[in-house]
């Protein structure tokens, strides 16, 4: 079993499904994985390609991978999922093959699992009300409130809220409900600027394309478009080591609104896990696990959304990495 392979909502249960068909002996059970910070020693000594990088990443549509790993982050999943690491073997370039003994799990150890099951099933249930009544409401509002400014579009908006701007998403409170890739409910031709933060990064790379091609055509002539996506090479060779995150004065010159205006400038040691989070996606509103919806899968580094953006007909004005882990896009129609 390839892990990079598991969803994180399933990282847990399958380890305790293993360890179950397994009763406390000297059998042990083996998995592969592929090992971030073998792959920050790769980069660091060879000329691997962005699209390389994005395939070892992100998989394909057939094989996508959904979960990174080091060997520290592992050893403590196995911890939490009564294994035990006993045996490491390096397999080929940074893939590696574990072996993990079953240990004798403590009537306190049981309980936790069970605690974390109910605890990620009500949750679940409780998002999925909240979610349902705000869009039942939003939606509703939506009907008999036209938005005022079709100019300005924040696609995959999600909880961002900014004046000026009209948001547009699938999912919570919006004030258009419509598919990002495909815009149905915007007219061609009539925006004036699109924004996007921590979005494209969701979007599977055989609809990238379709995605950038459709919102160059909402855009009106010399329209621009504003996006911000994490940088999972850069995340990769950061893992320990320092980063910090750009200003707010820095996004403003660029024309972005101000949303780091709420949050104190980040900076620090990036931890196995911040990194993982920042290749894979992650989820501030579960305890517990990341969402499948917050489930990253294509690399955006600055030469990568330079070659999508002008393949989608734009004229890319500025495209480069902005604090440590970040590529930042400001181009154009003409």
């Amino acid at each position: 079993m390839l892990l990079n392979e598991l969803k994180n909502d399933q990282i847990f249960p399958y380890f305790w499904k293993e360890r179950r068909h397994l009763s406390v002996s000297d059998e042990d059970l083996h998995f592969e994985y592929l090992d971030l910070l073998e792959l920050k020693k790769r980069l660091e000594d060879t000329a691997l390609t962005d699209e390389q990088l994005e395939t070892i990443l992100y998989g394909s549509a057939q094989t996508p991978h959904y979960s990174g790993w080091t060997q520290q982050r592992l050893v403590e999943t196995f911890a939490k999922s009564g294994l035990q690491l006993s045996s490491v073997a390096k397999k080929q370039s940074d893939h590696f093959i574990v072996a993990a003994k079953p240990i004798t799990w403590s009537l306190q150890n049981r309980v936790g699992a069970a605690i974390w099951r109910t605890e990620q099933n009500i949750w679940t249930f409780r998002k999925r009300l909240r979610q349902a009544a705000i869009e039942l409401k939003s939606r509703t509002n939506a009907l008999i409130k036209k938005p005022e400014n079709l100019k300005w579009l924040n696609l995959g908006a999600g909880g961002e809220n900014y004046p000026g701007y009209t948001k547009v998403d699938l999912a919570g409170e919006q004030d258009i409900y419509d598919n990002i890739v495909t815009l149905n409910k915007i007219l061609s031709a009539n925006s004036e600027r699109i924004y996007c933060n921590h979005v494209l990064e969701h979007i599977p790379q055989e609809l990238i394309a379709k995605t950038l091609k459709r919102w160059f055509d909402v855009l009106a002539e010399n329209g621009v478009l504003l996006a911000r996506m994490p940088d999972a090479k850069q995340a990769v060779l950061h893992i320990q080591k320092p980063w910090i995150e750009a200003t707010d004065e820095q996004i403003q010159k660029l024309g972005f609104p101000p949303y780091l205006s709420r949050e104190q400038t980040r900076m620090g040691t990036l931890s196995d896990d911040a990194a993982i989070q920042c290749v894979y996606g992650w989820s501030s509103s579960t305890p517990h696990t990341w969402d499948l919806s917050n489930q990253h899968k294509s690399l955006w580094t600055p030469l990568l959304a330079k070659q999508r953006f002008e393949a989608a007909g734009f004229t890319v004005e500025y495209a480069d990495n902005l604090g440590s882990l970040n590529t930042v896009v400001v181009a154009r129609k003409k």
